[in-house]
């Protein structure tokens, strides 16, 4: 049996969108030289993005839905090296499971061996120091050619170890060090709860909310997702509710005053330098040297340590 299926309505060529100014020129030197066009949704998701509006691209797996938003991200990166742009992430891309962000890791690998642009994953095996990194590190100063010349090498031979160019950070020890931040970060949603929580180092755990729960099991075989990550999904759409709450803050003015780096409570990390985020009303313990977080909700206030 054979199936036939319409071809995608061809887009722009990649030398117009850089002409056109959506695209850094660097672009022609990351994307394959076999790649002379992009696909029409493509190339309508990528504009979109560039003009800084939201995008929604539904197709079929294998079907370039991750080049309509790793090709903008990717291309605003030499754009901050060109203005100068403090070293920092610039993207952070976040996946329901390692697996697809591993994948993802790989594809970055091979795109932007030689390139300059910086990129890291953070997940729960990503290990603490370098020593602890396998696989092959690439000496900085080396090109694509050079990464592809070690990456084929290692498969003929069939050794499986990862291939690191010079652009990876592969430690959380590298990529938490002041300066020396990936521009794109590929973590999962159980990292994004811990790290990038706008008003601090917090973590909220949901009373009830537990991979072992009756609701989790039975929803996560009919989904057929691991019930931890399905329980981490809830999370996530619960903490963007939750910060989308109005905000009281009654004891110290935590988010009604200017905060500067060198004040000792963002040094400890307990308070922000960025407006005012909505969603929660905090107190501080201070015989414990703790904060407490207090949601309340239809009249009635739940108390939690953080």
């Amino acid at each position: 049996m054979s199936a036939l299926s319409r071809g995608f309505r061809q887009g722009d060529a990649v030398d117009k969108l850089i002409n056109d100014g959506v695209f850094h020129p660097h672009m022609r030197q990351i994307i394959p030289p076999e790649i002379a066009h992009v696909h029409g949704h493509q190339e309508r998701a990528i504009r979109a993005i560039h003009h800084r509006k939201t995008a929604l691209v539904s197709t079929g797996t294998g079907w370039g839905k991750t080049e309509c938003f790793l090709c903008p991200i990717i291309s605003k990166c030499p754009e901050l090296k060109d203005a100068g742009a403090e070293a920092g992430i610039s993207a952070v891309i976040v996946y329901p499971m390692n697996a697809l962000a591993e994948d993802q890791l790989d594809r970055l690998r091979g795109l932007l061996a030689g390139s300059g642009v910086t990129f890291g994953m953070y997940v729960g095996k990503t290990p603490e120091n370098e020593r602890d990194v396998a696989g092959h590190r690439i000496p900085v100063g080396s090109s694509k050619a050079d990464y592809e010349a070690v990456w084929k090498n290692y498969r003929a031979a069939g050794r499986p170890y990862a291939v690191h160019p010079p652009e990876e950070l592969c430690s959380r020890k590298a990529m938490r060090s002041p300066g020396g931040q990936p521009r794109i970060l590929l973590t999962n949603v159980k990292h994004q709860q811990v790290g990038l929580e706008p008003w601090g180092r917090l973590k909220v755990r949901y009373k009830g909310l537990d991979a072992s729960a009756p609701f989790v099991q039975t929803w996560s075989n009919k989904l057929r997702l691991p019930p931890d990550e399905f329980t981490e999904g809830i999370a996530a759409v619960l903490d963007h509710l939750r910060r989308r709450r109005l905000l009281y803050d009654s004891r110290r003015a935590i988010f009604s005053r200017d905060w500067n780096e060198g004040d000792r409570e963002v040094q400890r990390g307990y308070s922000p330098v960025m407006p005012e985020p909505q969603g929660m009303k905090l107190t501080s313990d201070v015989s414990r040297s703790r904060f407490g977080l207090l949601v309340r909700t239809h009249g009635a206030t739940a108390h939690g340590p953080v």
